[in-house]
């Protein structure tokens, strides 16, 4: 019910969230406010590559100072430290990283 009210709205103005996208549909109100918490504090969706072993995360816009990018990137890399599977082989668990632009070469 809710969503259809929502539909009816965002829809003409081009503005409905796909259900492809995982992480912004709701099914009930209260999880739309935590959802709406949630992408206001900053939610990241990580991509991956796994055949490649490459991990694609934003961190940054280009109107964020030097420190607040170390601090995002900082956060990020320790995500990743903590996220690791526990099967994961010792030693290493980062053979190189590179950084980018949007738009930029790898």
């Amino acid at each position: 019910l809710l969503k259809r009210k929502a539909a009816r709205v965002l829809g003409p103005k081009g503005l409905l969230p796909a259900a492809k996208n995982e992480g912004t549909l709701a099914d009930d109100a209260d999880g739309l406010g935590a959802l709406v918490a949630e992408l206001k504090k900053g939610r990241v969706k990580l991509r991956t590559e796994p055949k490649r072993g490459v991990l694609h995360a934003p961190f940054g816009r280009l109107s964020f100072g030097e420190d607040k990018l170390l601090a995002n990137l900082r956060s990020v890399m320790l995500a990743l430290v903590a996220a690791k599977p526990e099967k994961a082989p010792k030693g290493k668990y980062f053979l190189a990283a590179s950084l980018s632009s949007t738009m930029g070469p790898g």
